[in-house]
């Protein structure tokens, strides 16, 4: 006896298999063409239209990340002239521990760490900045230097807002995805339950379905022609033929 693809099947391997089902039970017509656009052509066409967003979200995506890469490498200059700026101020020490205070670790103790929060990380250099903490680093200096990291932690920010609620969307959308996918399983066990209580066989079930034993033994590869299930006639009850609904391609996004 066939078997539907399992759950745990890859995305891919499912939507291959649904989209095969529905191309070949609509070509079959009357009955068999109904079930399939019930059971499995909605879902696909959900897909379908979700993939083409996730294309354009992609696009718009890869703009915004770039921008933001962009302003994180100019910030991060920034700050890295900043602390070569007052370590040669206080002579070029070896060991500063006032300077310390002002850069724990020096400059990539505000460079290294999250994208999302290095705009935090530079409010609190230019709150450093202005506590004086430092004699030898003048107040003229420390506000010169507050004010440049402050432009950039105000470009960071807006970078990063910008990217953030299109990647949050993505993510998202991908999830519907994978549920959709998961939808399309149980629409393939569903479509061979109703195929079998229209009469039609194992066999011929399998001809539309594709058949994925659970064993792990060989089966023959679906085939996308329509040669094999035109020997047999197509389960119909007298109904015309409904709607085709169409497939759709997997997620590149």
């Amino acid at each position: 006896m066939g078997t539907v693809i399992s759950r745990t099947a890859s995305a891919d391997d499912i939507l291959r298999d649904a989209e095969l089902a529905h191309e070949k039970g609509a070509a079959l017509g009357s009955r068999t063409q109904e079930i399939v656009d019930l059971r499995l052509g909605r879902i696909l066409g959900l897909i379908a239209a979700l993939v083409i967003d996730r294309r354009a979200l992609a696009e718009t995506l890869l703009s915004l990340r770039a921008t933001r890469d962009v302003a994180v490498a100019h910030a991060s200059a920034v700050v890295a002239e900043c602390y070569d700026v007052l370590w040669n101020r206080v002579g070029r020490p070896a060991l500063d521990s006032q300077l310390d205070l002002l850069f724990p670790g020096g400059a990539s103790a505000y460079i290294d760490g999250p994208v999302e929060s290095f705009a935090d990380r530079l409010g609190v250099l230019v709150d450093l900045l202005g506590r004086g903490l430092h004699p030898r680093i003048s107040a003229e200096l420390a506000t010169e230097w507050s004010a440049k990291i402050s432009a950039q932690r105000t470009a960071i920010a807006a970078a990063v807002s910008a990217h953030s609620g299109p990647a949050v969307h993505d993510q998202m959308l991908e999830r519907v995805y994978y549920a959709l996918v998961r939808g399309l399983q149980a629409g393939l066990a569903a479509t061979k339950r109703d195929l079998k209580s229209e009469g039609m066989n194992e066999a011929h079930i399998h001809e539309i379905i594709p058949d994925r034993p659970r064993s792990g033994a060989k089966r023959k590869p679906p085939t996308t022609t329509g040669s094999a299930i035109e020997a047999h006639p197509a389960v119909t009850n007298g109904a015309g033929a409904g709607p085709r609904g169409g497939g759709s391609p997997p997620v590149t996004a």
